[in-house]
C-alpha cells in the first residue's frame, strides 16, 4: 500500500515536471530555500539569507544593518534583484504562493511555452523588487507574492487581447486577487495578517501585464489554445 503510494506520487510528480517543468522548478526552489527564511522569521538569520536579501546588509556583533541597493549594485550583486521571491518566512507564507504559482503559472506556461513563464518570472520578480524599495526602503522583504501578482497581470492582459484563447481563469478570481492588492494599500491587511508587501504587489502586476503586452506587440501569441488538465 505504502510502496503503491509512493509509486503515484512519484508517477504525478514526474508528469507535472514533464508537462509544466518552470512552474514546478519554481516550486521546487521555493521548496528548498523555505528554512533560509523561516529561521530568518526566528531571529535566526544566516550568511544566506543576508546573501539572498534585495539590499546588502552590514553585521555588527548580533545586529543587522541595511545597506543602500546602491552598494549592491557596485558590488555587482545583480542576483539581489531576483532572489527575495525564494524568501518565504511561515509555512502559510509559502503555500499560499505556491498554491498560486501553481495555478496561474501552469496555465501560462502551457498556453505560452516555459521561456514565456521564465521572462514573465524574471521580469516580475524585478518589478516588484524594485517598487517595493522604492516605496518603503531596505527592509526584509520577500515572497512569490509579487511573481504571483505578475502572473494575474499577464493573464488578465492575455485574456484582453484573446478572448478566443482565455487563460481558464474565472473573472471572480480577478475581482478578489486585485481587490487584496488594492485594499492592501489601505493598512487594513497589515493590521489583520502583519506586514503585507503591497509594493511587490503592485509592481509585480504591472511587470507582468508589461509583459504581456510585448508579447502582444511582438505577434508571438500561441496559435492554438491550451487549457490546463
Amino acid at each position: 500500500m505504502q510502496s503503491g503510494l509512493k509509486h503515484s506520487l512519484s508517477a504525478s510528480l514526474g508528469s507535472a515536471f514533464r508537462r509544466y517543468p518552470v512552474t514546478m522548478t519554481l516550486v521546487a526552489a521555493s521548496l528548498l530555500t523555505f528554512p533560509v527564511g523561516w529561521l530568518a522569521s526566528l531571529e535566526s538569520p544566516g550568511r544566506l539569507f543576508e546573501w539572498m536579501l534585495f539590499s546588502p546588509v552590514q553585521r555588527i556583533g548580533a545586529e543587522l544593518y541595511f545597506l543602500p541597493l546602491e552598494a549592491a549594485l557596485d558590488r555587482h550583486q545583480w542576483w539581489r534583484l531576483l532572489t527575495p521571491m525564494f524568501l518565504h518566512f511561515s509555512v502559510f507564507h509559502l503555500v499560499l504562493n505556491l498554491l498560486w504559482v501553481w495555478e496561474l503559472g501552469r496555465r501560462i506556461e502551457l498556453g505560452n511555452t516555459g521561456l514565456v513563464l521564465l521572462a514573465t518570472t524574471l521580469v516580475s520578480s524585478v518589478c516588484a523588487n524594485l517598487t517595493q524599495y522604492a516605496m518603503v526602503g531596505p527592509s526584509f522583504f520577500g515572497g512569490m507574492s509579487g511573481v504571483v501578482f505578475g502572473f494575474l497581470g499577464f493573464s488578465l492582459v492575455w485574456d484582453g487581447r484573446r478572448p478566443g484563447q482565455r487563460s481558464g481563469l474565472n473573472g471572480l478570481l480577478y475581482a478578489v486577487l486585485i481587490g487584496f492588492m488594492l485594499i492592501g494599500f489601505t493598512g487594513l491587511l497589515d493590521f489583520l495578517v502583519g506586514p503585507i508587501a503591497n509594493g511587490a504587489h503592485l509592481g509585480g502586476f504591472f511587470g507582468g501585464a508589461g509583459m504581456a503586452f510585448l508579447l502582444r506587440l511582438s505577434g508571438r501569441w500561441p496559435a492554438e489554445p491550451a487549457e490546463p488538465a
